[in-house]
């Protein structure tokens, strides 16, 4: 991913990703540095993955849309985001 520098939409969903997803792409998803949406719905994304992302999602200056549609991370995930998306 590293080298997808100009991709601009990302569309990973429904491939259950979890949280050992989360964990192999947040190093590698703030190299794409043009990427306006990204489409991470349906990956039993919980806290712990939340945890993991939200830093990653700080770099995405560009990123307009984020879908984490049916994904299970709660309120306690939301809490995680909510600083992330206020920059």
């Amino acid at each position: 991913l590293q080298y997808f520098t100009s991709l601009t939409l990302f569309d990973l969903r429904y491939n259950r990703l979890r949280v050992e997803g989360i964990r192999e792409l947040a190093p590698a998803i703030h190299h794409l540095t043009s990427l306006t949406s990204l489409n991470l719905g349906g990956n039993e994304i919980r806290v712990g993955g939340m945890e993991i992302l939200a830093p990653a999602l700080k770099q995405l200056t560009f990123l307009h849309s984020l879908d984490l549609r049916f994904n299970e991370f709660g309120v306690g995930g939301i809490k995680v985001l909510a600083p992330v998306l206020q920059h």
